[in-house]
């Protein structure tokens, strides 16, 4: 009995917490809530000011290692000015509709064209009434197999690296009605660069008659073919190149053999 007497003095120690306190700390509650809103108002009002003051595009003093370039390279707005002339020319030349007095016509105006801007249209199929030119870089590459040869294992062939590349380009033209010739379909866009070389294309590469002549001469001299290729470019010829020559003298020789070759003679038989 004496230990509870003395526990349950020590048990209510504290006094009793009355109204006015109990309104007291409420009240500072509310105040310590409003203080706290407040900061993190203007906290959030702060960020998103210097967050909307910041450029969106670093300007070149703050990042010095990478400048922000808006200079544009001139070789490729050279190149996309010259295709847009090239593709504007094509449509011009060979749009759905326009109409070609003969087959010739259409011929020579797509070479002119092929050959002015170095773009390469081959015939892919042609008869009386149609023709298809499309660009030499269309297709795509089949293997040939001769099933007739079974020692074709045997043969080495020379790899050639294959120039077709899926171009779409092309020129569909139609015969109609009075012998005029007109374009049904045509797509003048490539999905390859266009060489600039002069010398990429076989069929554009050719001589003048004058030119030739000289070319005949020089070989008749026993000029090398590479001191004739060089006298050309000095002369502003540069689409020609040393197979060129050497099948021109090969030509040559040809006729040449073909005017040296003696002729059969008969005996002249005498009338009784």
């Amino acid at each position: 009995m004496n230990v509870q007497e003395n526990i349950s003095p020590n048990v209510n120690t504290q006094s009793p917490v009355t109204d006015t306190e109990t309104k007291d700390d409420d009240a500072n509650m509310v105040v310590l809530a409003e203080c706290i809103k407040k900061t993190i108002s203007e906290f959030n009002q702060q960020t998103l000011k210097d967050v909307n003051s910041q450029p969106l595009i670093p300007t070149p003093d703050e990042n010095k290692d990478e400048p922000v370039s808006t200079t544009v390279n001139k070789d490729t707005t050279e190149q996309i000015e010259t295709s847009s002339l090239i593709l504007s020319e094509f449509y011009e030349s060979f749009s759905t509709g326009k109409t070609f007095q003969t087959l010739e016509e259409l011929r020579r105006t797509a070479f002119e064209y092929g050959r002015k801007h170095n773009v390469a249209l081959t015939t892919s199929k042609s008869d009386k009434t149609k023709i298809y030119l499309i660009c030499k870089h269309g297709g795509h590459y089949r293997k040939n197999v001769n099933k007739k040869r079974p020692d074709t294992k045997l043969i080495k062939t020379r790899i050639r690296k294959s120039q077709k590349k899926g171009c779409c380009c092309l020129i569909y033209a139609r015969c109609c009605k009075g012998n005029f010739w007109t374009i049904r379909k045509s797509i003048g866009e490539h999905n390859h660069p266009i060489s600039e070389d002069p010398r990429a294309y076989a069929m554009y590469r050719s001589l003048e008659a004058e030119q030739l002549s000289m070319v005949h001469k020089l070989l008749k001299e026993n000029t090398g073919i590479s001191s004739i290729v060089k006298s050309l470019t000095a002369n502003g010829v540069n689409n020609i190149v040393a197979k060129d020559i050497e099948n021109i003298q090969q030509d040559l020789k040809r006729k040449e053999a073909a005017k040296n070759k003696p002729t059969e003679s008969f005996p002249e038989q005498k009338n009784d």
